[in-house]
């Protein structure tokens, strides 16, 4: 879990790292009440170079 720290840009513009611009995690996944966060994760997956959206996916594991 990455918390209130800035693992990386979730906005690339379909460049991945090498986009130069820093806008920190603008991508989130919110909970409350009785949902225990178990794990998040950033997925920065590219298929040829090809990435298949301009934002990273991002994904979290929850216990309800």
């Amino acid at each position: 879990m990455h918390g209130n720290a800035d693992p990386c840009d979730t906005f690339h513009q379909f460049q991945g790292p090498a986009f130069p611009h820093h806008s920190g995690k603008i991508d989130w996944i919110f909970t409350r009440g009785a949902v225990r966060t178990l794990g998040a994760a950033i997925i920065s997956d590219a298929v040829g170079g090809r990435y298949p959206s301009d934002h990273y996916f991002i994904s979290a594991d929850i216990a309800l």
